[in-house]
C-alpha cells in the first residue's frame, strides 16, 4: 500500500477531497473537506505498519463506496485550485481550464498537458450557483479579469478521467466584463480569481 493517496468526489453536488499519509511511526493522518479549503485532519497511531494499512484499507473501501475516485497529485492540485477560485459559497456545476478552437468555434475543457504549453493562454470557465442567490453564473476567468458569459450551446460526452457523462465543449454567444457587482460572493470571485490563476501560471 502507498504511503499516501488522494481522492476526490466531484459527482453531482459533491465537491470534496479526502487524503491520507502513513508516517514511519505507523501514524495515519487523514485530511478531508470541501475542495478549495484547508479542510480538517485527524491522526490515528497504530502499533504496526500492518495495523495502519488495515485502517486505511477500510477507509478507502468506504470512500470508494460513496463515489470517491483516486486521482494523481496533478489532478488533485488542479481541483483544489478550482475550489479555491469559486470559494465555499457556491455549488459547482462545471469548472475547468478551457481553450478556444477557432475551426470548431467551440471552447473545450483542456487536458492537463495543455497547461505546460507555452502558447496556452490560461482561462477558466466556471458555471456555479452561489448559495443564497437563485441565479446560475457562467464565468470566464483569465489572468486579469472575470467575464459573465452567455452559453449558446453545450456538447456532452464521456469524461475520460471519471467515465461519467459531462460537458466537454461549449459555444458562447457573448462575454461581459464584471468590475463591480452588488453580490458579495460574486464580487469576491471577481477580486481574487485572476490572481489565483496568475500565481499558478507565472
Amino acid at each position: 500500500m502507498q504511503d499516501s493517496d488522494k481522492l476526490l468526489h466531484t459527482g453531482g453536488k459533491h465537491y470534496k477531497f479526502w487524503s491520507y499519509d502513513i508516517d514511519d511511526d505507523h501514524t495515519v493522518t487523514c485530511k478531508w473537506g470541501r475542495l478549495g479549503t484547508k479542510g480538517q485532519n485527524k491522526s490515528y497511531t497504530h502499533s504496526s505498519r500492518w495495523g495502519a494499512e488495515e485502517y486505511v484499507s477500510g477507509k478507502l473501501h468506504e470512500k470508494f463506496r460513496k463515489g470517491y475516485k483516486q486521482v494523481s497529485e496533478e489532478a488533485y492540485d488542479l481541483e483544489q485550485l478550482r475550489g479555491e477560485i469559486v470559494g465555499a459559497g457556491a455549488k459547482v456545476k462545471e469548472c475547468g481550464f478551457v481553450k478556444f478552437d477557432k475551426d470548431a468555434n467551440h471552447w473545450f475543457f483542456t487536458e492537463t498537458s495543455d497547461m505546460y504549453d507555452p502558447n496556452y493562454i490560461p482561462r477558466v470557465f466556471c458555471e456555479i450557483a452561489l448559495t443564497g442567490n437563485k441565479g446560475v453564473h457562467c464565468l470566464m476567468i483569465d489572468l486579469d479579469d472575470v467575464y459573465e458569459a452567455e452559453v449558446l450551446s453545450r456538447s456532452r460526452g464521456i469524461c475520460p478521467d471519471t467515465g461519467r457523462r459531462r460537458v466537454l465543449a461549449f459555444r458562447l454567444s457573448g462575454q461581459t466584463k464584471i468590475t463591480n457587482t452588488p453580490d458579495k460572493k460574486l464580487q469576491r470571485i471577481v477580486e481574487k480569481a485572476p490572481g489565483i490563476i496568475s500565481s499558478l501560471i507565472r
